[in-house]
């Protein structure tokens, strides 16, 4: 049975609920925690060996860079860690798809139900000022 794709697709309904960046962010530090994890099974390195390569950085570093779900990560942490286990970490960027943020009926409905129940909420005319 052959069925077609009806409607968004998941990215799509991330946006709509506005959680997509965040969900981006979340599995990309999954594969960067993953890829690490990899190249220190690969290396033979300890959480220990390889905060003491990555120029005096406590276990706990290392700990928080392997847990996909902490969010404290910098950049420059990342990047040290990836070159003391062994490899070259880059970013790349590449063009969005033009198609509009769009919100679902159902978001639209919870947002304006939320603006309405609200004591002393603004209207959307009288919140939006022109610079």
């Amino acid at each position: 049975m052959n069925k077609k794709n009806i409607g968004s697709d998941f990215n799509d309904f991330l946006r709509d609920e506005g959680i997509y960046d965040e969900t981006h962010a979340a599995a990309l530090k999954e594969v960067f925690a993953a890829e690490l994890r990899g190249a220190m099974r690969a290396e033979g390195l300890t959480e220990q060996a390889l905060a003491a390569k990555m120029g005096s950085k406590g276990r706990n570093t290392v700990r928080r860079l392997l847990d996909p779900k902490n969010k404290s990560a910098t950049l420059i942490v990342m990047v040290q860690a990836a070159r003391a286990a062994g490899l070259e970490m880059g970013l790349r960027f590449k063009k969005t798809r033009s198609k509009p943020l769009r919100r679902s009926a159902h978001s639209l409905a919870r947002a304006k139900d939320s603006v309405e129940t609200r004591p002393g909420a603004l209207s959307t005319k009288a919140s939006t000022r022109r610079r």
